[in-house]
């Protein structure tokens, strides 16, 4: 891990490097946060053409940072978008990184936290996205997503949007592990489930872990050993 991306999981709330004095959370096998560092931190200070491309992504990307807070204009400290890749010009694009989170056990999502409606403040609405406002009230209640975590995902497009107030596009992109079955159908049916209910001003896009392996293979390594390390380790196989 290079020193600029050891700085950037330092700050984050995830407590991923062990700070606290805790285990460091990236060192768990199921870790998405290690899993998304494994696959993009090579590609830092390098041409990133390779790495939109295989993310299926348009533009002229030149810089990504990890652990990225975006402000949403509440009081509170916003979450952390787990990537941002930012272009020549134009938006930047929010990723958020899964690998086992969507799989076992999942009961229905709760709402969102009261203070996200607080006041009958619209934050949603106010950024020029209402139907992301109807879906956010509507979580946990008339709209119910098992393993996909919507809530998390409309607090990113939220905090996307909030710094240009109307005036460009929200690029999300959720990259997730297939790990195959019943249950990853489910999540691809959730993510497109989401996706239908989003304005169009939100450009919202899905890609699998091996979707973007494959891909990658098609370039030129970032650094020697790179793609053999990320089969070895995650896409076996593949």
């Amino acid at each position: 891990m290079s020193p600029a991306t050891w700085a950037e999981f330092a700050v984050g709330r995830g407590d991923e490097l062990g700070l606290s004095g805790r285990r460091p959370k990236m060192r768990s096998l199921r870790s998405s946060s290690a899993l998304a560092c494994n696959v993009f931190e090579l590609w830092r200070g390098r041409d990133l053409m390779p790495l939109g491309t295989a993310l299926g992504l348009r533009g002229h990307f030149i810089e990504l940072h990890f652990e990225r807070k975006c402000p949403h204009g509440l009081n509170s400290e916003p979450p952390n978008l787990d990537l941002v890749l930012y272009p020549s010009e134009g938006s930047p694009v929010g990723i958020e990184s899964k690998f086992t989170e969507p799989y076992g056990s999942r009961p229905a999502r709760p709402p969102l936290k009261a203070k996200y409606f607080d006041r009958n403040v619209r934050r949603w609405e106010e950024v020029g996205l209402p139907r992301c406002q109807l879906l956010a009230e509507s979580l946990g209640k008339a709209v119910v997503f098992c393993r996909l975590d919507a809530g998390q995902l409309l607090k990113h497009i939220l905090g996307l949007a909030w710094p240009h107030r109307n005036s460009a596009s929200i690029r999300l992109l959720d990259i997730w592990f297939d790990g195959g079955g019943a249950e990853a159908d489910e999540y691809r049916g959730e993510l497109r489930r989401f996706s239908d209910a989003l304005d169009p001003e939100v450009e919202f896009s899905q890609r699998t872990y091996q979707e973007t392996f494959q891909a990658l293979r098609e370039f030129p390594e970032p650094a020697p050993g790179y793609l053999s390390y990320l089969e070895t380790r995650y896409f076996a196989g593949q």
